[in-house]
Parts: C-alpha cells; sequence; structure tokens
C-alpha cells in the first residue's frame, strides 16, 4: 500500500522485483492486483481538479542498472486503475470488488520490474492510496502473433 496523499507529491513510491531467473531470454507473463482511491480534502460537489497520479510499469534486461518504460496507467478519478473513485478524508482499505487483476507480457529477456507510483504535478488537495499486491511471473510459451 502507498499513500501519496501523506507525502503531499513530494515522494514517489518504488517498488522493484528481484532479479528473475530468466536464463532463456523468454517472454513472461506477468500478472498484478490493483487497488486505488482517490482522497479528496474538500466537500465532493465542489468543482475541484484534483492530481492526476501515475502508475509506471519499468523492465530491465540489465538485472536493473537500466530500466525502459513498459505501460503507464493513470490514476486520475475516472480512469481504470482508480478502482475505488474517491473517499473524503478518510482511508481507503480495498474491498473485493475494488481490486482488479492486470495481466500482461513483458518484452523478450526481462529479469527485473520496476513499480512506479508519483504524482507528476507538486501539491494539491487529494491524491491517491494505492496498492499493489499478488505479483506473478510466469514463462510466455505462446508465440507472438505477426501481421
Amino acid at each position: 500500500m502507498f499513500n501519496l496523499f501523506a507525502t503531499q507529491g513530494y515522494t514517489e513510491f518504488n517498488l522493484a522485483t528481484p532479479v528473475l531467473a530468466n536464463t532463456d531470454q523468454s517472454k513472461l507473463k506477468m500478472s498484478f492486483d490493483f487497488a486505488s482511491a482517490l482522497r479528496k480534502t474538500v466537500p465532493g460537489n465542489l468543482p475541484f481538479t484534483f492530481p492526476d497520479d501515475v502508475f509506471r510499469i519499468y523492465v530491465s534486461t540489465t538485472g536493473g542498472m537500466s530500466y525502459t518504460l513498459f505501460e503507464e496507467h493513470s490514476l486520475s478519478l475516472n480512469a481504470p486503475f482508480n478502482t475505488g473513485g474517491f473517499v473524503q478524508m478518510a482511508a481507503f482499505t480495498p474491498v473485493a470488488t475494488q481490486w482488479i487483476t492486470h495481466e500482461t507480457v513483458l518484452p523478450e529477456g526481462t529479469n527485473r520490474v520496476l513499480f512506479k507510483i508519483f504524482r507528476p504535478e507538486g501539491n494539491a488537495a487529494g491524491s491517491n492510496h494505492s496498492y499493489l499486491d499478488n505479483v506473478n511471473f510466469e514463462t510466455c510459451n505462446t508465440a507472438t502473433p505477426e501481421g
């Protein structure tokens, strides 16, 4: 769980996997569960612009010596990765229906993954509480389609 609200946007969350045993340079299928909600500090019916926090996934083929951006997901109020909408002046603890499972095939030779949650802009009147759980990797034996 990462509480970006409490950091006021001045800190980011970085979580790197251990180096993965991918010696045959296979493609890996990665899956994880994710939940997030925007915590507001003003009444919900007031028009207000809230921060668009970002969740990024970076991959490495060098054991973490360098990373390449692989996916980027918005945590803004109506984005798919914001599964809990908004909570007003309260912590967010997701219930079963507020989790999504995300699956993706990583580039060939990936041996480390970095997850990053951050706010591209400074101080604002709200921010996300985000949860990442059940990260799994398996060798992808399906050939990449051509054409």
